[in-house]
């Protein structure tokens, strides 16, 4: 995975960093870059169509606990946490609606009883009603 766009002098200038929208989603920059308004004015700017601009700026009299060149770390961890929750979303969901309904998940007479006693019924052969 190529390396962001970095540019920084040294001091208290600002750090700017361009990463690319087809490597990155805009939400997981944008999530990345909140961490860092703290210690820092942050300014998104769209470059292109497939870039987006990130920069921190210290606060005048400030001096910053968090090191700006991390914020490529904080953006791979949003993106990942994302890519996270997509693939989870239906695990996610089912749990979520089971937890507020009163329904079970399984079946407890199904789970507990003896596949040849049938309990369910599942055997028995039904013929279509007329």
């Amino acid at each position: 995975m190529p390396i962001p766009e970095h540019r920084s002098d040294s001091g208290r200038s600002p750090t700017e960093f361009t990463f690319d929208l087809s490597l990155y989603r805009l939400s997981a920059i944008q999530k990345a870059a909140y961490r860092f308004t703290g210690p820092f004015r942050v300014e998104l700017d769209r470059v292109t169509e497939s870039q987006v601009r990130v920069k921190l700026v210290p606060h005048p009299g400030n001096s910053p606990s968090v090191d700006p060149n991390t914020l490529p770390n904080e953006v791979l961890d949003q993106e990942l946490r994302e890519t996270v929750a997509d693939e989870t979303r239906g695990v996610r969901e089912l749990l979520l609606a089971q937890a507020f309904s009163n329904l079970p998940l399984t079946d407890p007479v199904g789970e507990n009883a003896d596949y040849r006693d049938d309990p369910l019924k599942i055997a028995e052969i039904r013929s279509p009603s007329h």
